[in-house]
């Protein structure tokens, strides 16, 4: 492997990350609001499923 080609995947590694991290800030979000809206209710809970399996996921070198 190059060095060009391993920074890629940890770059792609650390944004899966982020993008991970931000839906379960918004699952959790979603859970707050519940109890006056219950779209986000159901967002929150895919947020959180979703980014629970994005951060769970191995990304390999």
């Amino acid at each position: 492997m190059t060095a060009n080609t391993t920074n890629a995947k940890s770059i792609i590694r650390w944004l899966a990350r982020g993008v991970a991290l931000a839906l379960i800030v918004a699952g959790a979000l979603g859970f707050y609001l519940a109890p006056a809206f219950p779209i986000p209710a159901l967002a929150g809970l895919v947020g959180l499923i979703v980014g629970g399996a994005l951060w769970l996921l191995p990304i390999n070198d």
